[in-house]
């Protein structure tokens, strides 16, 4: 530097504090010459940059924590760039899915690098997401049998202008089938519910009613959905017998006492009227023993 001056000089050196610690001190220097123009030294001003340089490394840290989480999540992850409308970052998962490393996706369109369906969702719709601000979510059926769901979400910039577009995919092909198959043995299981000729209702361990079956429903004079999610003994329980069937239930429920055989009990219907009814009761408990639900069937007594 002596040798040969530079018009400015400006480096960062470390000192240590008398107590140890580390001092990131920002040093600039100026040649100065004398009145014939020899070089002289330099003129130096130090900074104590010690904290800047600090957060500036735990801002470099925590950027590469939170790259290091997006790039290693089962999720595929794109992030698409609205003014270009090409992408410029997207994860592992997703260099597995498309066949292609991060650079050569970047720069290129969602026409370029997804099948039809998926490109029609991740290069369509900015206008919607501007005027929403919220993410969009879709599912789509992809030839071959696997199904995705797909989601997007705006980012901002600091003027509030939609800058990028962050897409996110899952491959749900094996959870929706087990969904789809779950949904199937429900039905079926409603359906022998349906066409039992009696009376059958589940009581979740809060008094809740889970299930009650068409022929519930028509003794108590309830549409099948009205029923779900209504407190059974608020609902369908005589006022009079109400608080003390509510407490013995709250006993069978802690495991004090066990529900009787065969019991007979009223229930009242929509319009008002009681109905006779001879339970049998049953415990459905978890794989603790906590008991999660009362199953019920009853028979109406006749007059």
């Amino acid at each position: 530097l002596f040798a040969d001056p530079e018009p400015g000089v400006l480096f960062e050196w470390t000192m240590h504090h008398r107590d140890g610690s580390a001092v990131i001190l920002e040093v600039s220097g100026t040649p100065v010459y004398d009145m014939i123009g020899d070089f002289t030294g330099y003129r130096v001003v130090c900074r104590d940059v010690t904290e800047r340089t600090r957060a500036t490394k735990r801002v470099t840290q925590w950027k590469s924590f939170l790259y290091s989480v997006v790039n290693n999540i089962p999720s595929m992850v794109f992030v698409r760039e609205v003014e270009g409308n090409t992408f410029v970052f997207s994860n592992k998962a997703a260099e597995a899915f498309l066949g292609m490393t991060q650079e050569e996706m970047a720069g290129k369109r969602a026409t370029d690098l997804f099948p039809p369906e998926m490109a029609a969702f991740f290069a369509d719709g900015d206008r919607e997401l501007l005027e929403r601000a919220a993410a969009l979510e879709e599912k789509v059926h992809l030839p071959g049998g696997r199904t995705l769901s797909m989601k997007k979400i705006p980012i901002f910039n600091s003027r509030g202008m939609l800058k990028y577009m962050l897409g996110i995919a899952e491959d749900v092909t094996d959870r929706t089938a087990a969904e789809d198959l779950l949904v199937t043995e429900r039905d079926r299981a409603q359906g022998y519910l349906d066409a039992a000729g009696v009376m059958i209702a589940v009581i979740g361990a809060d008094g809740t009613i889970d299930l009650v079956n068409r022929k519930g429903s028509e003794i108590l004079g309830y549409a099948d959905e009205d029923l779900a999610g209504q407190n059974w003994f608020a609902t369908v329980v005589p006022e009079r017998l109400r608080d003390r069937l509510a407490q013995n239930f709250l006993r069978l429920v802690a495991g004090q006492i066990e529900p009787p055989p065969f019991e007979e009990s009223p229930v009242v219907t929509r319009d008002g009227r009681e109905r006779a009814i001879l339970w049998h009761n049953a415990l459905l408990r978890d794989a603790d023993g906590n008991v999660v639900a009362m199953v019920s069937s009853g028979e109406e007594i006749a007059e």
